[in-house]
């Protein structure tokens, strides 16, 4: 794909890294940098680049194991819980449903080794 669609970084972007970087310092070390909506794109973002739940259960199971592999304790801990909360919230958004946490929980997880 060529350019980015409105709201959407081009997926390894600088930007979009960067973004990603203060959203998750913000998530784990209450750092203040992230003040954006991370899911407000998420339905067009799907449509522009093809996402579905599938994508978010692998997406999960990396960092999953990537936190495993190099990290361990309370943030640890707190990293992968607040993960699975994010990979809950996106799948509902892209299935067309609110971010709530009172929405249906996603379809089943993929592991990393897919």
């Amino acid at each position: 794909m060529s350019g980015s669609p409105a709201g959407c970084a081009q997926p390894g972007a600088v930007g979009d890294l960067a973004g990603r970087g203060d959203f998750w310092d913000t998530v784990l070390f209450r750092a203040g940098l992230y003040r954006r909506n991370a899911l407000l794109s998420a339905p067009s973002c799907a449509r522009s680049f093809a996402l579905g739940a599938e994508h978010v259960a692998r997406w999960l199971a990396l960092w999953t194991a990537t936190v495993d592999e190099h990290f361990a304790g309370h943030k640890a801990d707190l990293a992968r819980t607040r993960a699975t909360r994010v990979a809950a919230s996106i799948s509902r958004r892209l299935l067309g449903g609110s971010a709530s946490e009172s929405s249906p929980p996603p379809p089943a997880r993929v592991t990393a080794d897919r």
